[in-house]
């Protein structure tokens, strides 16, 4: 394993793009104090300044299935986030981090094909001590203003690694048992799903619970599918 700490980066996501075949490490981190072009999901801006927890790993030659590390990197940084602040955090579908129903973690998984899958790079930004602008502080949480102080990020940092390392050690029925135990998204759950490919929110309720796509019944009685969208919990 070989972890790369960077000041200042446009993404890290992106160095690891640019960097991945002059990587021979089967497992890499990148961390930088501070991005410059951070992005979530739908190319959507992740504002990446000093305070905050940014970082990506890239895994080579990977043996799994994609959607396994993204479970295992959201698995990892959920039990580190509860042993060091005393909290139950949750995984909302697809890769989404929240605590007491405010977002605290977004996860981005950027896959690199050549004739079949070569690595696997997830980038994660975690709110810590940085601060939530104000028009995202009703969805956004910083993980110092819930314990009231400034939290060490460099640990943080260095208990994720090591959790999700040894994630990386269980079968896919342990860790898809795990990642039910946390989600907020369960069958029978009333959710509404933004489509980009429809342009609009679709509200439904779940019947299979979700791992690599979530499957909803619309109000009309058509069953939908979607394999990335942002969900929201709703009641009908």
């Amino acid at each position: 394993m070989d972890v790369i700490e960077f000041d200042c980066l446009d993404s890290t996501n992106e160095y690891l793009k640019r960097e991945w075949r002059n990587i021979s490490d089967e497992i890499c981190f990148v961390r930088a104090n501070m991005q410059l072009s951070g992005k979530g999901r739908l190319k959507r801006e992740w504002i990446s300044g000093q305070g905050g927890l940014w970082f990506s790993v890239m895994v080579n030659r990977p043996v799994k299935s994609p959607f396994f590390y993204q479970k295992a990197m959201s698995l990892a940084i959920c039990d580190v986030l509860k042993s060091n602040v005393n909290n139950e955090f949750r995984i909302k579908w697809p890769n989404d981090v929240y605590l007491n129903y405010k977002k605290v973690c977004g996860i981005l998984q950027e896959n690199i094909y050549e004739s079949n899958l070569s690595a696997v790079i997830i980038g994660a930004g975690i709110n810590i001590n940085n601060q939530i602008p104000s028009e995202l502080a009703a969805k956004a949480i910083s993980i110092s203003s819930v314990v009231n102080m400034e939290v060490e990020v460099p640990k943080i940092f260095s208990e994720i690694t090591k959790d999700f390392i040894d994630k990386l050690n269980k079968n896919e029925v342990e860790i898809d048992g795990e990642w039910m135990d946390r989600s907020l998204v369960k069958i029978g759950q009333k959710v509404e799903v933004y489509s980009e490919e429809d342009g609009l929110g679709i509200t439904g309720e779940v019947v299979e619970n979700p791992f690599e796509k979530l499957k909803i019944v619309t109000q009309d009685g058509i069953l939908r599918e979607f394999y990335a969208g942002d969900v929201r919990l709703v009641r009908f």
